[in-house]
């Protein structure tokens, strides 16, 4: 009996840092250690009641089977009513098509459109999918510097520069993983401008949910936004306090990317004394692209006040005092 070989496509897939840390902590969890998790890019929030109502009251109307490819008709008129409303663009529901998550759309859109030798502008530090995908179809990743220096926007004149005969991809990326920078409105047009002539399925009963979730009132979801704001600002504040570091408070997502380069030590070192001796689960920013070695990513989604609070004093507690009058600063020489 022939050994099964597995397609040679597959070594070009990457994995994520974020589920390898995670393990990790587990493992750490395990042995009796208290760890407080950051890495995952995730909250704490629990669905709300309706949602999962919804959900139940799906199932057990029977709408398990099968539905159109593109999703329920009405989750998309809800999703194109929700995005015309908060986007101020005008959105039909053709226009809409319903996945199992955010991986399998990048994966689907890399798919159809690159060619091997096609090359695609992918933000870096940037979501690892997005180079992982263009590496599996063959395509060539061409990293976009998203830079603490510009306020994490992309800089136009140097996405000029990286426009060629052979893109046919730019990714954008808004609010930004990993350092939780959201583009302006100029800076979009900005990126518009550039490309304007270069334009070339989840569970039935799932989707019925999706509907009840994006018909929540706006104070359900506004609770949600001011816990994180809390969360972000004292994360924030505290971080800036401490030799070596400097952190911008993000405008979106949940993560902060506090800049560790006065510190004189990578992203990894800085990563290491977080979980050996803070037991703090946190992430590299190299882990993102050579553009985020640096940095380190915290998610402050899943941890409420009084972990923050333990989080920082942790911190505090195995940060050296020397930093900034001892360490040189770690220069990254970029490509």
């Amino acid at each position: 009996m022939k050994k099964l070989r597995i397609a040679k496509r597959i070594k070009f897939l990457g994995t994520e840092q974020a589920f390898h840390v995670l393990a990790a902590a587990k493992e750490m969890e395990r042995k009796g250690i208290d760890m407080i998790h950051m890495e995952i890019g995730d909250t704490n929030f629990d669905t709300p009641k309706v949602i999962k109502d919804a959900c139940i009251k799906a199932v057990n109307e029977n709408k398990t089977h099968y539905l159109p490819s593109q999703g329920l008709l009405e989750l998309r008129q809800e999703i194109a009513k929700y995005i015309s409303k908060t986007r101020k663009i005008p959105v039909d529901a053709d226009e809409i098509v319903v996945t199992p998550g955010g991986k399998p759309i990048i994966f689907y859109t890399i798919l159809a459109v690159v060619n091997p030798g096609d090359e695609v502008v992918i933000p870096n530090p940037g979501f690892p999918a997005y180079e992982s995908a263009v590496n599996f179809v063959g395509g060539e990743s061409v990293p976009l510097p998203i830079l603490a220096e510009n306020d994490f926007q992309v800089d136009l004149k140097q996405l000029a520069k990286l426009i060629t005969k052979k893109t046919k991809l730019i990714i954008v990326n808004s609010p930004h993983n990993p350092t939780g920078g959201v583009l302006t409105h100029k800076n979009l047009l900005g990126i518009s401008n550039l490309v304007n002539n270069s334009i070339s399925c989840a569970p039935n009963f799932i989707q019925w949910a999706g509907i009840r979730g994006l018909q929540l009132p706006e104070k359900t979801i506004a609770k949600f936004r001011l816990e994180l704001k809390k969360r972000r600002d004292l994360l924030n504040k505290e971080l800036n306090k401490l030799p070596g570091i400097k952190c911008h408070a993000p405008k979106g997502a949940i993560y902060l990317f506090p800049d560790i380069r006065k510190t004189g030590k990578t992203s990894k070192e800085i990563f290491d004394l977080l979980f050996d001796k803070a037991n703090i689960a946190s992430l590299s920013g190299a882990a993102f692209g050579r553009y985020g070695e640096g940095f380190i990513r915290l998610s402050f989604g899943p941890v409420p006040i009084p972990r923050i609070k333990e989080a920082i004093r942790r911190i505090k507690k195995v940060w050296p005092k020397n930093f900034s009058r001892k360490n040189k600063i770690l220069k990254i020489a970029y490509p």
